[in-house]
């Protein structure tokens, strides 16, 4: 009885450091936005709603505020601008470095999409109610602002 409790007590001191490093590994997951853009998004105003894909196709994620985007992830599309493209494409894909293109939801905001998490260098201007696909932040966005 004596050996297997010595035996118990050594294969949890080898087993320790193993089960520390695996929970340490882990990854932390991201927030999935709303997928739903709009116009009238509570007290916040209107919605930036970038798109996955190219021509406003794809998965979306909305965001009324200034924000950076390190910690969301693309939701299928719920207000389908085009009609005519598969909602989930890209869906559960980190939003920073993965947007092809945009829509500006605001009728009065432009909105700024950054290459730069600390809302600088180069950048697109979204004008008040339009959509285009990214240029200079093209799979570089990392952040937005409102102004």
């Amino acid at each position: 009885m004596r050996r297997l409790s010595i035996g118990l007590a050594l294969a949890a001191l080898t087993l320790a450091p193993l089960a520390a490093t695996t929970v340490a590994a882990t990854p932390a997951y991201a927030s999935l936005g709303s997928g739903a853009c709009s116009s009238n998004d509570g007290s916040s105003g209107a919605d930036e709603c970038l798109y996955y894909a190219a021509n406003e196709t794809g998965a979306c994620f909305a965001d009324p505020i200034k924000d950076a985007y390190g910690s969301w992830n693309f939701a299928a599309c719920t207000s389908n601008p085009s009609g005519d493209h598969d909602p989930n494409t890209g869906a559960g894909f980190p939003v920073k470095d993965d947007a092809h293109s945009a829509q500006n939801w605001s009728h009065v905001n432009t909105c700024h999409i950054w290459s730069n998490a600390n809302f600088t260098g180069p950048h697109d201007d979204n004008l008040p109610f339009t959509a285009f696909n990214l240029n200079h932040s093209l799979n570089l966005n990392k952040s937005q602002s409102w102004g």
